[in-house]
């Protein structure tokens, strides 16, 4: 991959994140140029913002992620691609994401939510957490009431991989 620049995000269309999103139906891979950019900061400075990592073939944006820098943490979050293409998806949530956080000396990556193959990349599963309000009442209830459920689904899912992580002091075998 050619060197990443991170220059001031200007010039990209409004629609284009979403445009990519639609098209993407969780595509996988490719061999293609990454470049980060942070879009506008609102004065946080290099401490905290967005950072969008895309993916260009000759000079045409194919796939794109947005994340979320803040303090020494950068958190993957939406995912789009125009083309299907092999490693694609690793090399630009993933991988050029990993290497922006070694190259600015950020201490954290989280990739997101899903996906149990993230561990066969090196990414042990991590909580997350969002928050919604669900306006009708009788909604909200079946909401929470499934939300319960799933967590300790979720939580219990978790615990087994952790069983098996392979990071220094995560697994079973790492454990002093």
């Amino acid at each position: 991959m050619a060197e990443p620049r991170l220059p001031l995000l200007r010039g990209l269309p409004r629609r284009l994140p979403q445009r990519a999103a639609q098209q993407d139906q969780a595509r996988a891979e490719g061999d293609v140029t990454a470049r980060h950019r942070h879009p506008r900061r609102g004065g946080r400075g290099a401490e905290g913002g967005a950072l969008l990592i895309f993916a260009e073939r000759d000079s045409k944006i194919i796939a794109g992620t947005l994340n979320v820098q803040d303090g020494a943490a950068l958190y993957g979050r939406y995912w789009g691609s125009f083309v299907e293409e092999r490693y694609l998806h690793f090399n630009v949530c993933y991988y050029s994401a990993i290497e922006h956080c070694i190259r600015h000396g950020l201490k954290r990556f989280e990739a997101g939510a899903g996906g149990s193959f993230k561990q066969l990349r090196g990414l042990d599963p991590e909580p997350t957490r969002s928050l919604h309000y669900i306006v009708d009442g009788g909604f909200r209830r079946v909401v929470v009431r499934h939300l319960s459920q799933e967590r300790e689904a979720i939580e219990r899912k978790r615990a087994g991989l952790l069983e098996k992580s392979q990071l220094k002091d995560r697994g079973e075998g790492n454990r002093q």
